[in-house]
């Protein structure tokens, strides 16, 4: 639309950010927080939006007045652990896809919706997949043969070491080994980490 937005379009913008934010604020609840304090007649509001999972994504978006009928919302990806610049340039990307494809309607609840589908989802294990233990680990390591210091276990030396990732001031890196049973690693385990123990 050229020229600039009238002043009865910048009305039915502003009641459809209150609709569209209202209804954010009910579907996502303490997933959506107000970056700002200003009145809702303000020329330009801005919220966090999180989207829970092991990425820990956090998107600040912009509403300018002009939204939805002429300007598409202005976002960045505020806060992630583990998402490439690459995937948080996709994710910026996407908005802009969406709004283009919304003619003029509100577009949030699609794009957040496409976020959480993508990088909302958590590394979880059904509970019926796990074992469910009950031992006393005192009587444990006392029923346990000791072992000398350098006698480690041949599960704790197939240990797999993933490359380390810095996000930031901290550096994560993933250990994984095969076992198939809770026997096999509780008892050494406990015995190499008793050896294994440094005072502080």
């Amino acid at each position: 639309m050229p020229g600039a937005a009238t002043d009865s379009e910048l009305r039915a913008n502003l009641d459809s950010q209150k609709d569209e934010v209202e209804a954010l604020q009910a579907i996502y609840e303490h997933d959506f927080e107000w970056a700002d304090h200003e009145v809702y007649a303000a020329p330009c509001k801005s919220f966090y939006m999180s989207i829970p999972g092991d990425f820990c994504l956090r998107l600040l978006i912009h509403l300018p007045s002009d939204y939805p009928s002429r300007s598409c919302p202005i976002a960045e990806v505020y806060e992630s652990f583990g998402v490439s610049s690459s995937d948080c340039d996709a994710i910026i990307h996407n908005l802009a896809t969406i709004f283009n494809k919304s003619q003029g309607d509100v577009c949030l609840y699609e794009w957040i919706e496409s976020v959480r589908e993508q990088f909302g989802s958590f590394a979880s294990f059904e509970a019926s997949s796990l074992e469910v233990v009950d031992m006393d680990a005192t009587e444990l390591l006392l029923s346990a043969a000791p072992s000398p210091r350098d006698d480690i276990p041949l599960f704790l030396r197939q240990i797999k070491t993933g490359v380390p990732i810095t996000d930031r001031k901290s550096t994560f890196q993933a250990n994984a080994v095969a076992v198939s049973s809770v026997e096999e690693v509780i008892g050494p385990c406990c015995l190499h980490r008793c050896h294994m123990c440094v005072d502080f």
